[in-house]
């Protein structure tokens, strides 16, 4: 909220105002009246223009004056010829003495202004006169604004609107209400404040910190629910999204999807992806407005299963959320999604594959949740196909060693580590799988273990690696990989399956990888991959095993050329000349 005008006053110090001005400055900061009256009388008309005029950092003096609250000061301004509409050029906020006055509540100082002004003669101005009803909209200056609407009645279209959206913004459920009984909205506007109002709510500006009380919240529900009851679409899509996604993808907003879901809004509505909030819900959320923050969303999950969210609708890919919670959930909400399933096939379905041949299985695979692949293993028909590969080639266990996202969706997500790997390998491995798969990409395990940037690989990656070989694994086999097209300095994008998924979605951008940007190049041997990602130690233990340090891609670039160019290692010089250096000494080329 606004500053107390104590506060205010006190942050004013001589400095901030120039001479000649200062003493009329200092007086109306000061409370001294007497003294601004003197200061004002012994002035000539041209002067008086000039000090009035006068420009602080704190705007001009009748700026001044509203913001200190000073009524005494702001009348004394006034019948000296200031202007009530006069704009503060040093910010772009409280631009007028009105837009001041309006925001801080001031109903007195706001009469005193409004008394010397025609609005008939501002019917179109709306940067000095007109946003006033704005301010006093966001900061929640119900009486302000029913004050100015009483005031007048000449209100445009673009004030009305803009109050309308701010108050949504910033769950002002009062003031919308007041807002909605004066005036009539197209319907884009209402769904457009609707959206605003199921979101986080809006900072006035990047300084501000909001700390949302519970009472903030329940009037965040009750703004929704006066929204949709003014005709405010629930399900609308203006965005490419909807009111009830944006709800569910944090769980502070959960009272903002209760609301949604209590006035209609489809609990199955889909993203352009077809993922629904079901889906994505499968996946921890953002916790307040920290992207780092995440945590899995049960109550949302409970609330939209309560709503009819179906667990079986596929997305654009056939993924349902019942798949999607295989992946990036627990045992006790994958439980939760298996318990909504329709009828009592349930056990068919855990076995079941999807469009692309994958199982459950491979999608807690590639979460790597270890209480996830022991409860789907301890089903003889699903242990029975460990090796079931998908239709590119995928079989669990290249599920798990992918560098897949584990604790959100991309962009906004962390991609799994060796840490969270080894073990879900480990457990496959202990349950027959097969170490020696080459999906249709030609990606080996080898090529998945060589996606991990580490300068230390660990005992265990290790042993993994000389495990892979001694089975036969081929250290030089080749494979396609896309990379960045068009890499941005300072920017780069992930080249690794973390950037389009595992599976038979890597499948589908290397059919298309215009669509992502990217470019495919094939005969890329694990050391392309691990140069290019940076993986020293697995590096080593390539090379240890005897793989070829001179290997072209299909440009012609070997593992210390990928390296040089990598994208990933732009920003990390020590590391990338380490691992030129390696390769070249070995007997690589550039």
């Amino acid at each position: 909220m606004f500053q107390p005008t104590k506060s205010i006053q006190s942050r004013m110090s001589d400095d901030d105002f120039e001479s000649p001005g200062l003493a009329l400055f200092t007086s109306i900061r000061d409370n001294d009246i007497p003294r601004l009256q003197r200061l004002i009388d012994a002035l000539t008309p041209a002067d008086l223009h000039e000090r009035l005029e006068d420009e602080s950092v704190w705007g001009m003096p009748l700026h001044v004056a509203a913001f200190c609250n000073s009524s005494a000061a702001v009348e004394i301004l006034l019948s000296a010829g200031a202007s009530p509409l006069a704009l503060r050029h040093s910010s772009d906020d409280d631009r007028t003495p009105l837009e001041i006055a309006a925001r801080q509540g001031n109903r007195a100082i706001l009469r005193q202004l409004w008394q010397h002004i025609d609005p008939d003669h501002h019917t179109n101005n709306y940067t000095n006169f007109q946003s006033c009803l704005v301010y006093a909209a966001m900061y929640e200056q119900v009486p302000i604004v029913a004050d100015l609407l009483s005031w007048w009645d000449g209100w445009s279209p673009m004030a009305t609107e803009q109050a309308l959206s701010w108050a949504a913004k910033r769950w002002q459920v009062y003031v919308v209400e007041l807002l909605l009984s004066k005036f009539s909205f197209e319907q884009q506007t209402l769904d457009n404040a609707l959206e605003y109002a199921a979101s986080f709510k809006a900072k006035t500006s990047i300084f501000e910190r909001i700390d949302n009380r519970g009472v903030d919240y329940l009037e965040q529900q009750q703004l929704i629910a006066l929204l949709v009851d003014a005709g405010a679409n629930p399900n609308s899509t203006l965005n490419r999204s909807s009111a009830i996604l944006s709800a569910a993808f944090c769980m502070d907003l959960v009272g903002a999807l209760k609301a949604l879901l209590e006035k209609g809004a489809d609990p199955n509505v889909t993203m352009h992806t077809g993922v629904s909030a079901l889906h994505r819900l499968g996946f921890p959320v953002s916790i307040k407005r920290a992207p780092t923050k995440r945590g899995l969303h049960e109550i949302g999950i409970r609330l939209l299963l309560e709503k009819g969210a179906s667990v079986l609708q596929e997305n654009k890919s056939g993924e349902t959320p019942i798949h999607y919670a295989a992946c990036g959930s627990n045992l006790r909400i994958l439980q939760l999604y298996l318990s909504a399933y329709p009828g009592d096939e349930v056990n068919d379905f855990i076995r079941s594959k999807n469009r692309h041949g994958e199982t459950l299985l491979h999608h807690a695979a590639a979460g790597c949740s270890i209480e996830i692949i022991e409860y789907l293993l301890s089903d003889g028909g699903i242990k029975d196909s460990i090796n079931q590969a998908n239709s590119n080639g995928w079989t669990p266990f290249m599920c798990a060693l992918a560098q897949t996202a584990v604790d959100g969706i991309p962009p906004v997500a962390n991609c799994k580590t060796l840490l969270q790997v080894l073990p879900a390998v480990q457990l496959l491995l202990a349950h027959g799988a097969d170490l020696l798969v080459v999906t249709a990409e030609g990606w080996t395990p080898l090529h998945c273990l060589a996606l991990y940037h580490s300068e230390n690989t660990s005992d265990e990656t290790i042993q993994l690696i000389d495990k892979l070989i001694s089975a036969g694994a081929d250290v030089d086999a080749c494979a396609l990989f896309p990379f960045d097209d068009e890499p941005i300095p300072g920017h780069p994008r992930p080249s690794g399956p973390e950037a389009f998924g595992w599976g038979h979605q890597v499948e589908e951008v290397i059919k298309d990888p215009v669509s992502k940007r990217m470019i495919v190049r094939s005969g890329l041997t694990p050391l392309h991959f691990a140069a290019t990602h940076g993986a020293v130690g697995v590096i080593e233990a390539l090379l240890r095993h005897g793989a070829n340090p001179e290997a072209e891609d299909s440009t012609g670039a070997s593992p210390a050329r990928t390296a040089g160019d990598s994208a990933w290692l732009r920003y990390q010089p020590e590391a990338q000349e380490k691992i030129i250096t390696m390769l070249m000494g070995a007997g690589g080329s550039y």
